[in-house]
């Protein structure tokens, strides 16, 4: 048997005590019934090597594709957005994605831009009354195919502002458009970025304002960012290498279970 561990879901404020015993189960089943188990972020191997040493874990992360990137058509029409002119956060809208944080301060950034939301949760009534009708802050909802490719392709900045993630691929996804990405200083988000990426202190709304007014600043800073994350995504998180060190594991635990 082979399982995936993706992230530590009890952390999540939306499950109940039942829930979340039931994901402590979970992970403790796999850990320590599984041939194998993939952890998805050096953070998650470390607490899968100290927590169940007898575990044979196998390090191999969230990977994506290079996308083609596009120019704005779909995202004009539907919200008058344009290359550069918005702020991009993606996710689902629940309490440790970070959003309340994100959107006031926002709002106490002296900015043009627009703030644009993407996703849906159980959050988001809140997370509107948050934003107060401000015609600047834009709740998309879900999105997929060509008009969320436009939306990663003509951001300005991504922000990623989780309490907690195992490894983020709307981040990956936001690295692979060439977008500058402003995140929380969870472990995950910092090893995704690496030690040069641009970070502030999770749930730090003071932090994350100054960072954001600091960065739509300085256009030759968030370009230099850009590059520096396509080529982070390039060398370590390309579905292209990491399908093979898949592939590699399937067939040793096949050679494993016909011994």
């Amino acid at each position: 048997m082979l399982a995936t561990f993706h992230s530590q879901c009890y952390y999540n404020e939306k499950w109940g005590w039942f829930a979340k015993s039931y994901l402590r189960l979970g992970e403790y089943m796999a850990c320590r019934q599984a041939d194998r188990v993939i952890t998805v972020s050096k953070a998650l191997t470390k607490y899968v090597n100290d927590k169940y040493p007898q575990a044979r874990v196998a390090y191999i992360p969230n990977g994506v594709n290079m996308p083609q990137i596009l120019a704005p058509q779909e995202i004009t029409t539907k919200w008058n957005l344009t290359k550069d002119s918005y702020i991009l956060s993606v996710g689902r809208l629940v309490r440790n994605k970070g959003l309340e944080y994100l959107i006031k301060a926002y709002q106490n950034t002296s900015t043009e831009k627009k703030l644009v939301i993407v996703g849906e949760g159980l959050l988001e009534a809140e997370l509107k009354a948050l934003a107060n009708n401000n015609p600047n802050i834009v709740f998309t909802g879900n999105q997929i195919g060509q008009t969320l490719e436009e939306l990663f392709s003509n951001a300005c900045l991504f922000v990623q502002p989780s309490e907690s993630e195992g490894l983020s691929l709307s981040l990956l996804e936001a690295m692979s458009y060439k977008n500058a990405c402003l995140v929380s200083n969870i472990p995950a988000n910092l090893e995704a970025v690496g030690e040069d990426g641009l970070t502030f202190k999770s749930q730090d709304t003071d932090e994350l304002k100054n960072k954001l007014q600091e960065l739509l600043d300085n256009q030759d800073r968030l370009n230099d960012n850009k590059e520096e994350m396509y080529k982070k995504v390039v060398q370590d998180y390309n579905w292209r290498d990491l399908t093979d060190e898949l592939v590699q594991l399937y067939k040793e635990i096949i050679e494993l279970k016909h011994k």
